[in-house]
């Protein structure tokens, strides 16, 4: 359940428009690894997905399997996508975040609460959540983290405007 207070509040988040005319395999899995790109610690990352209504439903699954095959580890390995956030406190404030995006109704889509090694760093899960509406808490706090959310529009122009900072947006679209 979105609080009252914060239904109007802008955005920290880029916005990523997905129109319904793009190959949406292609992608949605582009915005789920540039999103969590440098570990999604990055004031440009696009970690809100806007998809058409009618296409919500077909986005999740792919921002499921585009998250699960980033592997996270070691940044030294040439097996690994994804190191961990930057300390302690990024860990913390990103794992608020998920804990209120559970609490206010997302569904899970990839990754999980809790440090992935237990004692080892402040590894993340990659995270994606649908069915995020743009007043909930891990649609307008910038988690600087691997969290992504999947927001089905109407009026992607009104949710993407409503944002605190101009630094970036993003539109994907077949036919420019």
């Amino acid at each position: 359940m979105v609080r009252a207070d914060r239904r109007d509040q802008l955005s920290e988040r880029p916005p990523n428009i997905i129109l319904p005319d793009v190959d949406f395999e292609t992608v949605v899995s582009k915005a789920v690894r540039g999103c969590f790109s440098n570990i999604g610690q990055s004031c440009d990352a696009a970690i809100r997905v806007l998809a058409a209504c009618g296409r919500h439903d077909q986005t999740s699954p792919i921002a499921k399997v585009a998250a699960e095959e980033l592997r996270t580890g070691d940044p030294n390995s040439a097996d690994t996508n994804l190191g961990p956030v930057v300390s302690d406190v990024q860990f913390g404030k990103t794992q608020g975040l998920i804990g209120e995006g559970i609490e206010e109704g997302t569904t899970l889509v990839a990754g999980g609460p809790n440090r992935l090694w237990p004692n080892r760093g402040y590894y993340v899960r990659p995270w994606a959540s649908g069915n995020v509406t743009p007043g909930m808490t891990i649609a307008l706090e910038e988690a600087f983290g691997q969290v992504l959310s999947v927001i089905s529009y109407e009026d992607a122009i009104r949710i993407a405007n409503a944002t605190a900072y101009g630094l970036a947006a993003y539109v994907q679209l077949a036919d420019i």
